[in-house]
């Protein structure tokens, strides 16, 4: 999912959000090992199970 959230105010050039802990399911990686990464596509269940 995607989702935009805009400052409401011209003069912010961005939003801060407190989503909480989220420690358990991120990791700290370098910006070199993301750009060199090799992407595979896989697929997705369908469309329709998801609601």
């Amino acid at each position: 999912m995607r989702f935009l959230f805009s400052p409401g105010d011209e003069n912010k050039d961005h939003i801060e959000l407190d989503i909480g802990d989220i420690s358990d399911i991120t990791a700290i990686v370098s910006a070199k090992s993301v750009l060199s990464a090799i992407v595979k596509k896989t697929s997705l269940e369908k469309k329709s199970d998801y609601k």
